[in-house]
């Protein structure tokens, strides 16, 4: 997440619709949430999810990432504006993605199977979805499981973001 969604009250009701439902029948998953920057004190209300039936143990890390490390520019007529002298290596979602990348890297190291990593503008779609999600994970050989676009708009081929790859999904950790 980022420190303007959590100020912005995205982080918590993001949360909230994750954890202040039926979230499952009997069990518990660790929540760590990482920030773009600011202290990890500026976070600590988020310890509070800790009490959710479902929720075991709720870790907090902050990249504290700053200036291009943190850029986040969506178009490349806005790149072009912002004057860079040299665009990042990430491009203008650098931000964006080192903050993903960064927190991915100390995940690996962790003693987890699985991570589900989501964004604060995404929902859950039914009751019991952490049974459902560790269902899949016990079921399945994976390495990265995510959805495919299913709307109806056609996707032009030759741009920039065709096969992206959204941050949204469940990670196994390698062996």
């Amino acid at each position: 997440a980022t420190q303007k969604e959590y100020d912005s009250g995205l982080v918590k009701k993001c949360l909230d619709r994750y954890f202040q439902t039926d979230a499952s029948t009997n069990k518990s998953i660790d929540l760590i949430i990482f920030f773009n920057n600011g202290g990890e004190q500026k976070y600590i209300d988020l310890l509070q999810y800790k009490n959710c039936k479902n929720v075991n143990e709720v870790k907090i890390k902050s990249h504290n990432l700053q200036g291009v490390d943190d850029l986040y520019i969506r178009t490349p007529q806005e790149l072009q504006r912002a004057n860079l002298a040299k665009v990042p290596p990430l491009g203008g979602s650098n931000g964006a993605n080192n903050l993903f990348f960064d927190s991915m890297i100390p995940l690996m190291q962790e003693d987890y199977r699985d991570f589900l990593m989501i964004e604060c503008d995404t929902f859950p779609i039914m009751d019991y979805w952490i049974d459902r999600m560790i269902g899949y994970c016990d079921n399945h050989t994976f390495m990265i499981a995510g959805s495919t676009y299913k709307g109806k708009q056609e996707l032009p081929l030759l741009e920039a973001w065709t096969g992206h790859l959204n941050g949204v999904a469940i990670y196994r950790r390698s062996n």
